[in-house]
């Protein structure tokens, strides 16, 4: 083949990988959950919340939070991993994460945490 030909079959694969990058991208995108409405169905999948801080503990290396919104409270966990990460109380967050149990009662796993 010439290198012209190789040249442009490269570049249409790119293209096509960069597009099929942005569609998949696109298509996870996470609607909000209440809080009350986050029940041992959801356990292992991703959820986002928005509410706000009632608690607030910063351990070595993890971050706990108990979070609440109209509707309940949860707690969300957050492993710091070498990052300090600073959340007070009355803070309103917006969180993604995956739901896991811990001693009976639902938590989120955070893997995003924003404050709004």
């Amino acid at each position: 083949m010439e290198e012209k030909t190789l040249f442009n079959i490269a570049l249409i694969c790119a293209l096509l990988g960069v597009l099929i990058i942005l569609f998949v991208s696109e298509s996870k995108n996470i609607s909000d959950s209440n809080i009350a409405d986050i029940s041992s169905k959801d356990l292992d999948k991703e959820v986002k919340i928005k509410g706000y801080v009632i608690l607030s503990r910063n351990l070595p290396g993890i971050l706990i939070l108990n979070i609440k919104d109209n509707t309940g409270n949860i707690t969300v966990v957050a492993f710091k991993e070498d990052k300090d990460i600073s959340i007070n109380t009355s803070q309103v967050v917006e969180i993604i994460g995956t739901v896991k149990e811990y001693e009976g009662s639902l938590e989120i796993e955070a893997s995003t945490i924003n404050i709004i």
